[in-house]
């Protein structure tokens, strides 16, 4: 009831609101190699698409000040028909090109071109750096899911072996072999490998929602439902 509770003031869920909590064991992990782990967050994680769309933007503004900053052409064009003096008909097209130069504010329109420049600059610099911590997110999420998994292996053996060794320390009571401290060593001794392998669960389940969140995945799937 209290971790019940706790969830729900966590997930901030009212108590007239039924909630229904999965028993669930072993959270299936994903079976990526560390590459195509990375690939994947970095096509999915929504802090580097934000980063790409400001880098975008930013492109297009430091595009758009050197244009301003540079001469401008235009062209402009007409057509005349008007009667001359011997009443015949006369047409006329006129084709002019203009071009300009900011003269007066060449300053100003190239500090802004600078100004662009600088903060182009700067946003591939911070995009990099995210592409970075993004990379090194999954490599540790990566390294920690396998350690854990390697650790609930131990864990299994060990809980097993604690086990058996439990049961032929009570068969061996009951005939009379082994003592009750022996007998009492041994519970001891399962308890706590069961404890060890609850423990190896946990750090394997919070390394799975980890290494999903760095990869840019929904938390819950639909394979542990």
């Amino acid at each position: 009831q209290r971790a019940v509770a706790g969830l729900r003031n966590t997930r901030g869920v009212e108590d007239a609101v039924p909630l229904n909590v999965r028993d669930l064991d072993k959270l299936p992990d994903p079976q990526l190699e560390l590459t195509t782990a990375q690939q994947e967050a970095l096509s999915k994680r929504p802090e580097l698409q934000q980063q790409d769309y400001g880098l975008a933007a930013a492109r297009e503004t430091a595009k758009s000040a050197k244009i301003n900053a540079g001469p401008a052409l235009s062209f402009t064009g007409g057509f005349d028909r008007y009667l001359d003096s011997s009443r015949n008909v006369t047409d006329e097209w006129v084709l002019r090109a203009t071009m300009s130069m900011p003269l007066f504010d060449a300053k100003q329109s190239r500090s802004r071109v600078e100004s662009a420049k600088a903060d182009l600059v700067a946003r591939q610099e911070q995009r990099e750096r995210e592409r970075q911590s993004i990379l090194l997110e999954v490599e540790r999420g990566w390294i920690s899911l396998n350690d854990a998994k390697a650790r609930i292996g131990a864990a299994n053996a060990a809980r097993a072996q604690a086990d058996e060794n439990l049961a032929l320390n009570e068969a061996s009571y009951l005939e009379g072999v082994a003592t009750m401290v022996e007998v009492i060593d041994a519970r001891a001794a399962a308890a706590q490998a069961e404890t060890n392998q609850i423990q190896a669960l946990y750090d394997h389940n919070l390394a799975v929602m980890q290494l999903r969140y760095a990869l840019g995945r929904e938390l819950i799937e639909e394979e542990v439902r």
